[in-house]
């Protein structure tokens, strides 16, 4: 049996035993919550859209009282949208996290620790080296997952990074813009062995949409080190590779991991970067999305969690390929 196949079987061994019988209660707290929710939005929100029209068909009678009559609801209305939210989804999702997804991670590995409040730190997005131009100066993140692999250790999360830009305005007043840098998944393992070098591997979009000319221009852009051309072909469609050490990263990417990364990619389907720096390996994947996150409005079932588990699939193959073609690690 294949290493897919065993975790498949896995997988559903532990859903009949473990979660199958709780998804009727689960789906049962889903509704329930739901339907406060909307409750909730009603009774508060229904006075408040009725004195914001008394106001405004008293506008000529109640002079500048039905102007704060029409205009003061409205921000109650919108300070309201997040009280149920706060109330009844914001316990449901934690509710879900600690009964459902955490023993869902702990049975996929021995020694897995599933931690909802926590996320990768910001200094490890800094060292990846992956986000410049702008750099984000503000992460937050969640759905902490923390593993061992043989001596490899490994930790990803949702991550939600971003870059604030302050300044002063002609007006001698404070300015500031917040740019989005990153959403989605973000994953370091750690190697007890080195590499000399950087190595980089990015979405090739310059060559997909311009063919040579984009080839040309990425050949001439020197701020993850030398363009590196690799021989497998289908690879090189999806990517672009960069690196302070030629010889090195084609050590590191062997064609079993080039394999594996292609695969990877056309699971995700979303964009994805690499780094290969020192003792550690970087991978951000731009989901866009709350990946561990249930929805009011979708059933809870098998899928749902099975995506959660090849959420796990996906970063410790890529780990093991790391780990057991130790030929990459020979290079000084």
């Amino acid at each position: 049996m294949n290493e897919s196949a065993a975790s498949s079987e896995r997988f559903h061994a532990h859903f009949e035993q473990v979660l199958a019988e709780k998804l009727e209660a689960a789906n049962a707290e889903r509704r329930q919550t739901l339907r406060s929710m909307v409750v909730a939005w009603f009774m508060y929100c229904t006075p408040l859209v009725a004195l914001s029209v008394l106001g405004f068909l008293m506008q000529r009678d109640w002079g500048d009282f039905a102007g704060f009559l029409m205009y003061g609801p409205l921000l109650g209305l919108l300070f309201g949208i997040f009280v149920p939210i706060n109330r009844y989804h914001t316990p449901y999702k934690k509710n879900f996290k600690q009964s459902l997804v955490a023993p869902l991670v702990a049975a996929y590995r021995p020694g897995t620790r599933y931690s909802p409040s926590a996320g990768i730190e910001r200094h490890e997005l800094d060292s990846s080296g992956l986000f410049r131009n702008p750099s984000p100066n503000r992460v937050r993140g969640e759905d902490r997952v923390d593993g061992t692999i043989g001596d490899v250790r490994f930790r990803f999360s949702e991550v939600y990074a971003e870059h604030e830009k302050t300044w002063v305005g002609d007006d001698g007043q404070n300015k500031s813009k917040t740019i989005h840098v990153f959403k989605g998944l973000f994953y370091v393992a750690e190697f007890n062995k080195h590499v000399s070098g950087r190595t980089y591997v990015f979405p090739d979009r310059a060559q997909r949409l311009l063919g040579g000319l984009g080839q040309l221009l990425q050949s001439g852009d020197k701020t993850y080190g030398e363009l590196v051309k690799l021989e497998d072909p289908e690879f090189e469609k999806q990517f672009v590779v960069y690196s302070t050490n030629q010889v090195e990263a084609r050590y590191v990417l062997s064609s079993s991991l080039m394999r594996k990364l292609v695969a990877l990619q056309a699971r995700t389907r979303k964009p994805m970067r690499i780094a290969i720096a020192s003792s550690h390996l970087y991978i951000a994947i731009e989901t866009g999305e709350d990946n561990f996150e249930p929805s009011l409005f979708t059933p809870i079932d098998r899928a749902l969690f099975q995506e959660f588990w090849d959420v796990l699939d996906i970063f410790v193959a890529i780990v093991e390929e790391l780990d057991l073609d130790t030929r990459i690690w020979t290079v000084a």
